[in-house]
């Protein structure tokens, strides 16, 4: 996904967005959760951190969630108040 959000934001030559951002630094620290588990599991052969596994995952996926659901809202809100401001 991270892959995609920059090569997209590369053919348009634009700037990421606070939510764009945020949704990349969420990306990296999955990457960085899933990274730690596969080092934990595989090479030290030690499973006792599946419930920090487990927190960790729900967490970057409801402040996913979050970050890209409040977006739209947020457009809005700012659409009425440059609507008030130009009446």
């Amino acid at each position: 996904m991270l892959v995609t959000l920059f090569g997209l934001h590369l053919i348009r030559g634009c700037t990421f967005s606070p939510t764009a951002r945020r949704c990349a630094y969420i990306v990296i620290a999955t990457i960085l959760l899933n990274m730690m588990q596969i080092v934990a599991r595989v090479y030290f052969d030690y499973h006792e951190l599946n419930i920090v596994y487990l927190i960790g995952g729900l967490t970057c996926n409801f402040a996913m969630v979050a970050s890209v659901s409040i977006y739209p809202v947020r457009e809005f809100k700012n659409y009425i108040k440059q609507k008030r401001a130009t009446e």
